[in-house]
């Protein structure tokens, strides 16, 4: 397996991990629901799971430090 398949892989299972918490979150709401008040699940977790703009830059930055980090091993590897 790849590493970008691996890290697919822990992706998926972090935002799995993540619905999984936001449904025990609304299951705890859901009670206090009436008709005026009431959202599915899937509008919620819409609203729960919208990205900040931190997280897409931190993703960026991200990146950009792999990239850097494969430069500096291929070129280690050159020098062997």
């Amino acid at each position: 397996m790849s590493w970008e398949n691996a890290i697919e892989l822990i992706n998926k299972a972090y935002e799995k991990d993540f619905e999984n918490k936001a449904f025990s979150i609304w299951l705890t709401k859901y009670p206090y629901m009436d008709e005026n008040n009431f959202i599915s699940f899937e509008e919620y977790k819409k609203n729960f799971m919208q990205p900040t703009t931190n997280t897409l830059s931190s993703i960026e930055d991200t990146l950009k430090e792999v990239s850097e980090i494969r430069q500096l091993k291929a070129r280690k590897e050159g020098e062997k």
